[in-house]
C-alpha cells in the first residue's frame, strides 16, 4: 500500500483557526510556538512516512482531525504549507487532548441549549399569513423562510432556514408541521397554521 495514502483512524479535535504553515528543515528542527501549538517536523523511524493531523477532509487521506501517515515531502511541501495538516508530534498530541476535552464540553453546552429551544416549541402553533382565493388556495406557497421568520417574531427563536424542513408543499390554507434540526442529536417539530391575511 502506498504510504502516502495509508492511515489509521484516531479522531483528535483541533482548533479551526490559528494554524500557520511550517517551515521545512532538516531534523532536528527547532520548535516554533504558533498560537499555542508547537510545529516541529518529526520523521518516524520509517523514513518513508510521517504522521500528520488533517485540518480538512481530504478524499485520498481521511477526514478532518484524523491522524494519518503520508510521505514527508508531500506533508512538508504541500499539506502543511497549504494549512491542510499539522505535524502529529508528541507535544501537539498532548496539547490536542486538552483542546479535545474543551471542545467536547462546549459541544455539550450547545446541545443543552438546543434541547431548551426544542422543549419551548412543544404545544405551540405558529401563525403564517397568506393571500388566498375563494377556494383556500394561496398565491404562491409557504416556505421555510416564512417559518424561520415566524419563529423569530412569534417565539424569539432564531434558526437558519436550511435547518427547517417542511414535510409537504404548503399551497392551501390549513394546519401543517415543520421539522427543525437544531443539531444532529436534537430535533423538534413545530405546528403552524396558514391563515388568510
Amino acid at each position: 500500500q502506498d504510504p502516502s495514502t495509508s492511515y489509521h483512524r484516531q479522531f483528535t479535535q483541533i482548533p479551526a483557526q490559528g494554524i500557520r504553515s511550517n517551515q521545512a528543515c532538516t531534523p532536528p528542527c527547532p520548535a516554533a510556538f504558533r498560537d499555542g501549538l508547537i510545529e516541529v517536523i518529526h520523521l518516524s523511524t520509517d523514513k518513508d512516512i510521517m504522521e500528520i493531523i488533517l485540518l480538512k477532509d481530504i478524499d485520498t487521506l481521511g477526514e478532518r482531525h484524523e491522524v494519518v501517515s503520508v510521505k514527508p515531502g508531500y506533508a512538508r511541501n504541500y499539506l502543511i504549507p497549504s494549512k491542510l495538516a499539522l505535524t502529529a508530534n508528541a507535544t501537539n498530541r498532548a496539547k490536542l487532548e486538552k483542546l479535545r476535552s474543551d471542545e467536547a464540553a462546549h459541544e455539550a453546552e450547545r446541545i443543552a441549549d438546543f434541547k431548551v429551544l426544542a422543549a419551548k416549541l412543544e404545544g405551540q402553533t405558529l401563525r403564517i399569513g397568506a393571500k388566498a382565493g375563494t377556494t383556500g388556495k394561496i398565491f404562491g406557497s409557504v416556505t421555510n423562510v416564512q417559518i424561520m421568520q415566524a419563529l423569530k417574531d412569534q417565539m424569539g427563536i432564531e434558526v437558519i432556514r436550511k435547518k427547517i424542513e417542511l414535510a409537504e408543499e404548503v399551497k392551501v390554507l390549513g394546519s401543517y408541521v415543520a421539522n427543525i434540526a437544531f443539531h444532529p442529536t436534537v430535533h423538534a417539530t413545530v405546528k403552524f397554521e396558514v391563515v388568510e391575511e
